[in-house]
């Protein structure tokens, strides 16, 4: 019987890490990518072969989530340009890889927040999709499984965080808000609440959510 399980390619929900410990289980999240040679964040801790880093913070210390140490990549074979986009050299000679994510480190804890297209620009702010996913699951479990969190265009802000409930009723606008007001800043409070089918999703299940952004766009009726 194993008693822990690696997690990657996606954030761990908290109710899945709930779930796991009541059986005994831990679940440790593992992240990188190909130009990492895989895993080199644990938990969001690095191996000691591995550095990161926040590029370009803002007010609340979200920025680009930025890799490095020995296992990084040369570059990509045959594509200088895309090398120049994505590895830079700092004046120390030290390489880092330049991410799609968004995170933040606390205490040298990385939480990645999300990938940079997916991330709501709401009124100046930037709001995690994933960061108002797992308030969801905490205040509204029974939306856990049937719903996701992404922007919708906005004349007023922009974009509006939008929760869209697929396959059931969704609860009320001011009843969502309610529920997640204790847990979620004002700007990360959706705005508008959207029902659909079914939520459309990518190869390895995770949500399409330019797809979906795409469905909501068209005109009811």
């Amino acid at each position: 019987r194993f008693t822990t399980v690696l997690v990657g390619g996606a954030a761990v929900p908290a109710t899945l890490r709930a779930s796991a410990a009541a059986t005994g289980v831990d679940i440790v999240a593992t992240y990188g990518m190909s130009e990492t040679a895989g895993g080199c964040v644990y938990d969001g801790r690095p191996l000691p072969v591995a550095r990161m880093r926040i590029a370009d913070p803002g007010d609340d210390g979200v920025g680009v989530v930025e890799l490095g140490g020995e296992t990084l990549a040369d570059g990509y074979e045959g594509n200088e340009e895309l090398t120049a986009q994505a590895f830079r050299t700092d004046p120390d000679g030290a390489r880092w890889f330049r991410t799609d994510d968004l995170g933040r480190i606390e205490d040298g804890v990385l939480s990645v927040l999300g990938r940079r297209d997916d991330v709501i620009n709401t009124g100046g702010l930037k709001v995690s999709p994933h960061v108002v996913e797992e308030a969801v699951a905490c205040a509204l479990p029974e939306l856990a499984a049937c719903s996701v969190v992404l922007a919708t265009d906005d004349a007023q802000w922009g974009e509006a965080v939008t929760l869209v409930v697929a396959g059931r009723a969704a609860p009320s606008l001011a009843d969502v808000r309610d529920a997640l007001r204790p847990l979620l800043i004002p700007a990360a409070l959706p705005t508008r609440v959207a029902e659909v089918d079914e939520i459309p999703r990518l190869g390895p299940g995770k949500p399409d959510r330019r797809t979906l952004r795409a469905i909501l766009s068209q005109p009811s009726g």
